[in-house]
C-alpha cells in the first residue's frame, strides 16, 4: 500500500472517566488530546509507521493534591520493518521521544537487518527536573518521609539485545546542583558524575 494517515482528537477527562470504570485509577487526568498516524514506504520498499501523542494543559491530580500541574505532553515515535507481520526478527529501527514535565527521553533502537546472529544497537537519553519528581512522588504518598531531591540529571546508556542476553556497553551521566535533603542528613553536590560500562544479564 502507499500509505495511510489518520488523525483524532478530544477532550481527555472524561476518556479518562471511562477508564476509571474499567481500572482502579485514584487519579485525574485533563488536557486536550490530539492523535496523529502514518505509514509510508522508504526508497528501500521498507514500511514506516509513525505516531504522535500531544496533550495541551495536561494535568493530574489525586483528591486535593496536585500531581502534576498545566504542561504540553508529548509522545511520538517510528517503526521501520521489511513487512506489516512485525516480531523481534523484523524490525529494522524504533525510534521513541518522549517530553513531560518532569524531563525528557528518548530511545533509538536499530537491529541488524538480516543478520539475527549480529546484535542490534540501543541507545537510551533522558534529562529529569529530580525536583519536579521528587514533588510527583511525594504527592503520590502524602506524608512519607522520603528524602527531598533537587538537581538536573542527564544521562545516556548504550548497548546491545540479542535473544534473551542484554549487554549494558556504556552508561554515564550527571547530576548538577544535586541536593539531597532528608532525616538525618542532608547531601549538596554542585556536579555529579556517573557511569559504568560492560554489564550483561539475562
Amino acid at each position: 500500500p502507499g500509505g495511510f494517515s489518520l488523525q483524532g482528537g478530544g477532550d481527555l477527562e472524561p476518556m479518562f472517566q471511562e477508564l476509571r470504570k474499567v481500572l482502579a485509577i485514584d487519579v485525574h487526568a485533563r488536557g486536550r488530546v490530539e492523535i496523529a498516524a502514518t505509514s509510508s514506504r522508504n526508497e528501500e520498499g521498507a514500511i514506516r509507521l509513525g505516531g504522535r501523542l500531544a496533550i495541551h494543559d495536561f494535568s493530574l491530580s489525586q483528591g486535593k493534591q496536585k500531581l502534576l500541574p498545566p504542561h504540553p505532553l508529548l509522545l511520538t515515535g517510528t517503526i521501520t520493518s521489511p513487512t506489516l507481520s512485525f516480531g523481534k526478527d523484523t524490525l529494522h529501527a524504533v525510534s521513541l521521544e518522549a517530553v513531560a514535565w518532569p524531563g525528557t527521553l528518548s530511545l533509538r533502537s536499530e537491529e541488524s537487518a538480516g543478520r539475527s546472529e549480529q546484535p542490534g544497537s540501543h541507545v537510551l537519553k533522558g534529562s529529569v527536573d529530580l525536583g519536579r519528581l521528587s514533588d510527583i512522588l511525594h504527592g503520590l504518598r502524602e506524608g512519607a518521609r522520603w528524602p527531598s531531591l533537587r538537581g538536573a540529571l542527564q544521562f545516556e546508556a548504550a548497548g546491545e539485545w540479542q535473544g534473551g542476553s542484554i549487554a549494558v556497553r556504556q552508561l554515564q551521566g550527571t547530576v548538577d546542583r544535586l541536593s539531597v535533603a532528608g532525616e538525618p542528613f542532608s547531601v549538596q553536590e554542585p556536579r555529579l558524575m556517573f557511569g559504568l560500562g560492560g554489564i550483561e544479564g539475562k
